[in-house]
């Protein structure tokens, strides 16, 4: 039973993967602060398990829900949608010794 509670809250959140997506996308572009995302998310991801509640409880839903075993990779998810511009950390000038 768990195994079909997690592939069902897994297909809920994928179909809203766009809103997911918009949300990361203005936040990394500055378009919305810190804390506007996190509400945006949080909002977006209650709103998500309210409708993974209501198909986990109901019968005719649950006879309706797709269950095949279709394998939803999310590698390659955001190719292309974002850009390395420079270094994420400079070097650092710290000398170590590997055999220490």
């Amino acid at each position: 039973m768990q195994e079909y509670k997690i592939f069902i809250s897994d297909n809920v959140h994928w179909q809203h993967r766009n809103e997911y997506l918009s949300l990361m996308t203005d936040f990394l572009n500055s378009k919305i602060t810190g804390v506007e995302f996190e509400k945006s998310f949080t909002t977006l991801h209650q709103e998500n398990e309210k409708i993974v509640r209501k198909i986990e409880f109901d019968l005719e839903k649950l006879k309706h829900f797709p269950f095949e075993n279709s394998e939803i990779s999310p590698f390659g998810l955001l190719k292309g949608t974002l850009q390395i511009t420079g270094d994420i950390i400079g070097p650092i000038e710290v000398r170590w010794d590997s055999n220490s």
